[in-house]
């Protein structure tokens, strides 16, 4: 008589060990998410980059030449930005106290009412912690005259921008702290704003290119370090075409668009430099920040 054996088949792999064939510090579908020493890490990787592009722009004599060529004899009356600057009085081009103090609030309500206590800790140290930071960064580093053939007023040291950094942090902020069904229509206003001041400042020629990525860089830093201090994990927020494409469509044109100025040359590195600080603000958020939910 034959007998028919029978085969037992293994368990199923459980969600702890689906999340430790993920790489490193960062989790699989269900994981573990981003761990605080990775972003630590990020964090002094993006204290780092600032200093670099202060160095580079700020203290080789062709640094301070490429982008005093940039500015020299710029005229804000004559930029599309002087619109919203001048008429519109859009913050923080305009009431930049305003414009931190309400985006800060907003952003501390919006994690309060949904309890997120651990994202909140980590906006109230990082928001305050850019700006004012920024500040005594901008009034402490020096410029050396090292581009003999610039005008005198180019050798002022503009760096960081304090009006790309309140856009940033406030921006940052709320792409933490918002819910993740809001993020479709949310992610397009942020992108569109910052991008628009940043394109903004350049055009008005108010700062260099080396100031907008100090700054995004300056906010990247501040949140990084809080996030590591206040948040565990961080999940990942999958960039897929229905959140990307909008909000780069709207990142693109509002930087184009206000980066427009007499010297025709110059606008499309400005709107490139708006576009790119816009993008690194919001990656950082919603790649190394965004909480797990």
């Amino acid at each position: 008589m034959s007998t028919t054996s029978s085969v037992t088949p293994a368990p199923a792999p459980t969600r702890r060990h689906a999340a430790s064939s993920a790489a490193p510090g960062v989790s699989g579908a269900h994981g573990a998410g981003i761990a605080r020493r990775t972003r630590f890490a990020a964090a002094g990787i993006a204290a780092l980059l600032a200093f670099a592009v202060y160095a580079i722009s700020n203290l080789t004599p062709w640094g301070q030449h490429t982008e005093n060529v940039l500015v020299f004899g710029s005229d804000e009356r004559q930029a599309v930005a002087y619109f919203p600057y001048s008429v519109l009085r859009l913050p923080p081009l305009h009431g930049e106290t305003g414009a931190i103090v309400v985006g800060f609030l907003l952003a501390i309500g919006i994690a309060a009412a949904r309890r997120r206590w651990r994202d909140l800790a980590t906006v109230a140290v990082a928001v305050p912690a850019s700006v004012l930071v920024d500040d005594a960064v901008a009034r402490a580093l020096v410029k050396p005259a090292l581009d003999p053939g610039s005008a005198i007023w180019t050798l002022a040291s503009s760096f960081p921008s304090g009006h790309v950094v309140i856009v940033a942090a406030v921006s940052t902020a709320l792409a933490i702290v918002v819910p993740r069904r809001w993020l479709a229509w949310c992610l397009p206003i942020l992108g569109a704003w910052t991008a628009l001041v940043s394109s903004a400042v350049l055009a008005l020629g108010w700062h260099r290119p080396s100031d907008l990525l100090g700054a995004v860089l300056i906010v990247a830093a501040f949140f990084l370090a809080a996030s590591a201090v206040f948040v565990p994990r961080t999940s990942p927020i999958e960039l897929t075409g229905a959140r990307i494409v909008p909000t780069l469509a709207a990142i693109i044109a509002f930087a184009a668009v206000f980066a427009v100025q007499p010297a025709v040359w110059a606008t499309p590195v400005f709107a490139a430099f708006g576009a790119l600080a816009t993008v690194i603000a919001l990656v950082v958020a919603l790649r190394l920040l965004r909480p797990q939910e």
